[in-house]
């Protein structure tokens, strides 16, 4: 599988994107942007709803990265190419490339990620 993050601009409407970086003018693309969070997630998800303000907020404590919510009953070939298997998974990227991923609502884990990884 190719680690760059495929998000085809035709499924943009099934993406929420949060806050992203100033020096985009427009709605922003993964593949311009050098840091990129992705939170796969449903909407009967019950952990999914839990970490989703979570994610919210830290996409304003991170403003260097761009913060996607994908839902993955409206994109499931997404979420088939990238093997998500449980939600909420979370998948990070540097340049285009993935450099972690997790399942699980976890905060604590979340942040510890975008530290170490961002």
């Amino acid at each position: 599988m190719n680690d760059t993050l495929y998000l085809p601009t035709h499924l943009a409407t099934y993406l929420l994107i949060y806050r992203p970086p100033s020096h985009l003018t427009s709605r922003p693309s993964p593949s311009v942007c050098t840091q990129v969070v992705v939170d796969f997630s449903a909407t009967w998800c019950m952990p999914c709803k839990m970490i989703a303000p979570v994610f919210e907020e830290m996409s304003n404590e991170f403003g260097d990265a761009v913060f996607i919510k994908v839902d993955v009953d409206e994109v499931p070939e997404i979420a088939q190419r990238y093997q998500v298997l449980a939600m909420p998974t979370f998948l990070f990227l540097r340049g285009g490339k993935i450099v972690g991923r997790f399942s699980g609502a976890s905060a604590e884990k979340l942040r510890e990620m975008l530290t170490s990884l961002l």
